[in-house]
C-alpha cells in the first residue's frame, strides 16, 4: 500500500509539474486575490498567459528538450559490430485500451517506436544468434493490460515468437524497471531502446543494477540543427506537449539526484 501510495504521488506530482497546470494554477490564484489586489491579479494573470504562450512555442520546446535527448549513430552502424549483445530491453511508456480499435491504434506513440526499433533489432541480430525480447512496463493507474503485454503482443504480430520475449509486467517506474530486469542482465550487455530524452535517467538506473546498456534510443522530438525559423515563434499545442515532456524529464532527472526512486 505504500508503495502504491508513493508511486500515485509521484505521477500526480508530475502531471502536475507541467505547463498546463501550473498556468491554470496562477490564473486560480489570481482570481482568489483578485479583491484584496488588483496590481497582483492583473500582474497573476499576465504571467500566466506569458507563460502558457512561452511553453507553446516551438523554440522554446526544442530548447528544453535538445538537452536532454541522446543522439547517436547506433543505428547506422553494421549490426556485427553488436554481435556480442543477446538481449534487448524495450521499456514501457504508454496505452490505452478499446478492444474495438487495432492493436497499433491503443499503443501510444512513445511505446509504439520504441516496439518497432526493438523488432528491427531483434530481426537483425537473430541472423547471427538466438536472441530475446525483454518487454516491462505496468498496468498503470487505469488500464486493466500491463504495458509489457500490450508491446509484446505487437512484437508478437511483427513476426517475434513469444518464446524469444520475457514479459515483466509488474515494473511501475524505470527504476523499477531495472530492478526486476537485474536477475536476468546483472553483468551482461543490453540493447536499451527507450525514448532519447529518457535515456539520462535510464543508463544511471542500469547500471546501479550492473546491467551494461547499449543505447538505441527513439523518439526525438528536438532538432540537434534546427535554425531561427518564423515558424518556432508560432505558439503551437505540439509544442506544448513537448515542454510538457521536458519538464516531466528534468523533475525525474531532480528526484533521482535527491535520492528518490
Amino acid at each position: 500500500m505504500e508503495m502504491s501510495f508513493y508511486f500515485l504521488f509521484k505521477k500526480w506530482v508530475g502531471a502536475l509539474f507541467a505547463p498546463l497546470p501550473i498556468v491554470i494554477l496562477l490564473i486560480v490564484i489570481a482570481f482568489i486575490l483578485r479583491k484584496k489586489s488588483q496590481t497582483l491579479f492583473n500582474t497573476l494573470f499576465v504571467c500566466s498567459f506569458s507563460l502558457l504562450l512561452i511553453f507553446s512555442l516551438p523554440f522554446t520546446s526544442n530548447l528544453l528538450l535538445r538537452p536532454l535527448e541522446l543522439y547517436n549513430d547506433n543505428h547506422t552502424r553494421d549490426i556485427a559490430q553488436f554481435s556480442h549483445i543477446k538481449h534487448i530491453v524495450v521499456l514501457g511508456c504508454k496505452h490505452h485500451e478499446e478492444p474495438l480499435q487495432p492493436l497499433v491504434s491503443q499503443i501510444h506513440n512513445c511505446s509504439f517506436k520504441r516496439v518497432v526499433q526493438g523488432v528491427l533489432l531483434y530481426q537483425q541480430l537473430t541472423k547471427l544468434h538466438q536472441t530475446t525480447l525483454y518487454f516491462s512496463g505496468s498496468t498503470g493507474r487505469i488500464n486493466q493490460i500491463a504495458e509489457a503485454n500490450m508491446n509484446a503482443a505487437l512484437a508478437t504480430q511483427l513476426g517475434v515468437p513469444s518464446h524469444h520475449q520475457i514479459v515483466l509486467a509488474s515494473p511501475r517506474d524505470t527504476y523499477q524497471e531495472a530492478q526486476a530486469l537485474a536477475p536476468y542482465l546483472s553483468g551482461k550487455t543490453v540493447a536499451l531502446v527507450t525514448s532519447a530524452s529518457h535515456f539520462g535517467r535510464a543508463i544511471d538506473y542500469f547500471a546501479q543494477h550492473n546491467i551494461n546498456v547499449e543505447p538505441f534510443p527513439v523518439e526525438h522530438l528536438s532538432s540537434q540543427y534546427q535554425g531561427y525559423k518564423p515558424s518556432q515563434f508560432i505558439p503551437s499545442a505540439a509544442a506544448l506537449q513537448r515542454s510538457e515532456r521536458a519538464m516531466y524529464e528534468y523533475l525525474g532527472r531532480a528526484a533521482k539526484h535527491l535520492g528518490m526512486k
